[in-house]
């Protein structure tokens, strides 16, 4: 899985989003699905930067698997922060503190965010804050994969 995923994020292998989607899409179980999946975003300069978004990419084709809606613009990453992977636990909720917006207009009551790892969950907890400031009553994280909790 790691090495899908950097090839994906780094190397710009855009086909591997779609392996991932089908791989996390037979992950997906139960009756009570979100009304909308959203990626985590990336701020412009980063996106600018890379080329396209890798969460988008794997949300595009998720959404299409499972034949749920999704959007690459509802939630945006308005403030620039730090990579996250050179940060601690407390760093890295700092680094994103008020960083996410996500237009809530929709009176939407039930979205899945999609990322691909989550470490510390600081990045999902940020962003699952701005969709619940809105008024969103279930936020689900859904990743492709989780770093290994060292206690």
């Amino acid at each position: 899985m790691d090495d899908l995923i950097q090839r994906l994020k780094f190397q710009q292998q855009l086909p591997v989003g779609r392996l991932l989607a089908q791989l996390l899409a037979r992950e997906i179980t139960g009756q009570d699905r979100p009304a909308l999946l959203v990626p985590i975003p990336l701020h412009n300069r980063q996106l600018k930067s890379r080329g396209f978004n890798h969460s988008s990419e794997v949300t595009r084709m998720l959404a299409k698997e499972l034949g749920i809606p999704w959007s690459p613009w509802l939630l945006r990453k308005v403030r620039e922060t730090l990579p996250q992977h050179n940060l601690g636990k407390k760093e890295r909720k700092k680094n994103l503190r008020q960083c996410f917006r996500f237009d809530g207009r929709q009176n939407l009551q039930h979205v899945a965010l999609v990322d691909d790892v989550v470490t510390t969950a600081a990045t999902a907890a940020e962003a699952a804050r701005a969709l619940k400031a809105t008024g969103v009553k279930k936020v689900e994280i859904w990743a492709l994969a989780r770093t290994p909790v060292h206690r």
